[in-house]
C-alpha cells in the first residue's frame, strides 16, 4: 500500500474493509455476493438474480485499498491508518472516517 502523507499531494483515500457474516446471516444460510480482490484493490458485487444464460450484471469498484473479512485489525491499522496518525503527530491535519456495520 502506498504511503499517505502531505508530500504526496493526495487528500482523500477510500479504503474498504468487508466484515464476515454475522451469526444471524450464517443461521439463515446467506450467500456471499461480494468478491474481494485485494491485489487489484477491487470489490465486485455479484447479481444474485443472474443465471447462467444471462449477461453478467456484476458491478466492480476500485479503491485505494480493500480488505476482506479475514484481515487482522493490526494489519489494517498499519497499512491504512498508521501514516495518518504519524502525520497528525507531525502537525498535519488528518481524518479517519469509519462507517458501516461492525462484526
Amino acid at each position: 500500500m502506498r504511503e499517505s502523507s502531505p508530500s504526496t499531494g493526495e487528500c482523500i483515500q477510500v479504503v474498504v474493509r468487508c466484515r464476515p457474516f454475522s451469526d444471524k446471516e450464517k443461521r439463515e444460510n446467506r450467500k456471499g455476493i461480494v468478491n474481494i480482490k485485494i491485489p487489484d484493490r477491487q470489490i465486485t458485487i455479484q447479481n444474485e438474480e443472474e443465471n447462467q444464460q444471462t449477461i453478467s450484471n456484476d458491478k466492480s469498484f476500485t479503491f485505494d485499498a480493500v480488505y476482506d473479512e479475514l484481515t487482522q485489525q493490526q494489519l489494517f491499522y498499519e497499512e491504512s491508518c498508521f501514516s495518518l496518525v504519524e502525520n497528525v503527530l507531525e502537525g498535519f491535519n488528518a481524518t479517519i472516517f469509519a462507517y458501516g456495520n461492525t462484526y
